[in-house]
């Protein structure tokens, strides 16, 4: 449907993120893991790559939520600056991200 956050979403690392954990050996630690993929901590979410490829990776839903509450009601925007920050902080927090600066990596994301 978003065809061109998703070609600017392709080109980021959070596309990646699993590879990321792969390449450090981590991808087994549960704590690593709930910040690289979709969904570890939820019901129906990441399992295993083996198991849930499709969900792996940091995706649309890690920022935006469940796609079944845009699906429901999708002219609904509700995003700002500072709910950005809060999401993205979830994850991008010392000692995993060390000196992350939301203004700065926003950019990189932004769509």
């Amino acid at each position: 449907c978003h065809a061109k956050a998703y070609k600017i979403w392709k080109s980021t690392k959070h596309a990646h993120a699993l590879e990321t954990l792969k390449a450090k050996k981590k991808q087994k630690h549960q704590e690593c893991v709930n910040c690289h993929v979709l969904g570890a901590k939820e019901k129906g979410g990441f399992v295993s790559a083996k198991i849930s490829p499709e969900l792996s990776h940091v995706q649309c839903e890690n920022c935006h939520g469940p796609r079944k509450h845009h699906v429901t009601n999708p002219s609904k925007k509700g995003w700002d600056s500072q709910k950005s920050k809060k999401i993205c902080r979830t994850c991008h927090h010392a000692p995993h991200t060390v000196g992350f600066e939301f203004e700065k990596y926003w950019l990189k994301i932004k769509h």
